[in-house]
């Protein structure tokens, strides 16, 4: 099936090349692992890839959030979440729910207070 998806290679790769690169912490690898995961996501939404989508959001969500960017990690969470609508299902729904919760617990502007919660019944 794979080769049937020759950009499912790159998505796949991108999140895992992030992490190192966060965990690596030399000059410039935090913008470089933000990069990447965008460009998956980007690419992840283009082709109706949502699980892959999900994984790079919430991959990036962390990055922001470990960054001090919390408002950026909760618009992140917040816009996947209300977009992919109700998927109790999807793995790590509740990793992108605590994401959320924690990049919450901070102040915010009126413009990014609004917070989804989702039920994982």
């Amino acid at each position: 099936m794979e080769a049937s998806l020759p950009w499912l290679g790159l998505v796949g790769y991108g999140p895992i090349h992030a992490q190192v690169l966060r965990s690596r912490n030399r000059p410039g690898d935090l913008e470089s692992a933000r990069g990447l995961l965008k460009r998956s996501i980007d690419l992840t939404r283009s082709k109706g890839a949502d699980y892959y989508e999900f994984e790079a959001t919430v991959g990036l969500a962390e990055l922001e959030l470990a960054d001090g960017r919390h408002a950026e990690a909760r618009l992140l969470i917040t816009d996947l979440l209300s977009r992919l609508g109700d998927r109790r299902g999807l793995p790590g729904l509740s990793q992108a729910q605590d994401l959320l919760d924690r990049a919450s617990t901070h102040r915010h502007s009126p413009t990014t207070d609004k917070v989804l919660r989702v039920s994982n019944a």
